[in-house]
């Protein structure tokens, strides 16, 4: 269990953190060029992945709630049976807590993370998206590992 409430609490802190450096640093819109593929920049997200269905964030921070309930419920349930999948399971639970915390208190997401090669921009994102990513390939992989185990040769 210990585990389990050091990875939520650790995304959600490292993403409020650096979420709270660039609003203070950064003007929204202003980039910071770190490697020739990868920038800092400071932009607003009133949408969901990849900016898609702007300006509905009142439904978003229901959305995000009532799943963030059903996941904390899921992944108490993993942790008597499955504690790997339960740390991936806490790590999408600290992103997605990073998120609805912007939403509520902000109005929109703050994404900073900027990758791209010549003018082909991946969308931006943040600590939170990046946790929730790789949460969920962890949970996809694990269920490839176990379902690779059960099947018959």
């Amino acid at each position: 269990m210990r585990l389990f409430l050091v990875a939520i609490f650790g995304v959600f802190f490292a993403d409020q953190f650096t979420k709270i450096i660039v609003r203070a640093r950064m003007p929204h819109g202003a980039e910071i060029p770190i490697l020739p593929v990868f920038s800092l920049t400071h932009v607003h997200n009133t949408g969901i992945a990849f900016g898609m269905f702007q300006e509905r964030n009142v439904f978003f921070i229901a959305l995000g709630i009532c799943v963030t309930g059903f996941l904390i419920y899921y992944a108490l349930t993993l942790l008597r049976t499955d504690r790997p999948s339960a740390i991936a399971m806490a790590v999408i639970l600290g992103g997605a807590c990073g998120n609805i915390l912007d939403r509520i208190i902000y109005g929109h997401v703050t994404d900073f993370l900027d990758f791209y090669v010549g003018t082909h921009h991946w969308p931006v994102f943040n600590i939170a998206d990046a946790a929730i990513c790789v949460g969920a390939a962890f949970m996809v992989f694990q269920s490839f590992v176990e379902w690779r185990s059960v099947a018959p040769r």
